[in-house]
């Protein structure tokens, strides 16, 4: 789940809890920042890229800053709801979202981002593949 709002005087959290294992309620929860992955998070981590290449994991938001084309390759293998998310901080018209063997929008080929002032997020929806969501 997520953390829907926090109270600053008190220090309590309200979440919106996607699941949890166990049949009572639990009043001895702890709380910490999870690493990227599983990505029902609504909250990706920002992954900055100096290179050229990049596997992309879930949960996480890639911001591309090689002055050259970027090309970040998304898993071959994702679950059912995995996000991941493109920044196009160089401001390049040709960074690539490599497919990796999944369709993109229904269709069987790499994304070219064209336009690096949008950010690209794109959800794993079986069995249609990736799909653009804001």
């Amino acid at each position: 789940g997520y953390v829907t709002s926090y109270n600053m005087g008190t220090g309590a959290p309200s979440l919106s809890v996607d699941a949890f294992a166990g049949s009572a309620e639990k009043a001895d929860w702890v709380i910490g920042v999870a690493a990227p992955g599983g990505s029902t998070s609504s909250v990706l981590v920002y992954v900055p890229v100096t290179g050229t290449t990049q596997a992309a994991a879930p949960g996480a938001r890639y911001g591309l800053q090689d002055a050259a084309k970027t090309t970040v390759t998304l898993q071959a293998s994702p679950v059912n709801g995995d996000v991941v998310a493109v920044i196009c901080d160089n401001l390049r018209r040709d960074n690539v979202v490599a497919r990796n063997g999944q369709l993109i929008m229904g269709l069987a080929e790499d994304l070219i981002i064209d336009n690096p002032y949008f950010p690209i997020m794109l959800q794993y929806q079986s069995p249609f593949g990736w799909r653009f969501i804001s």
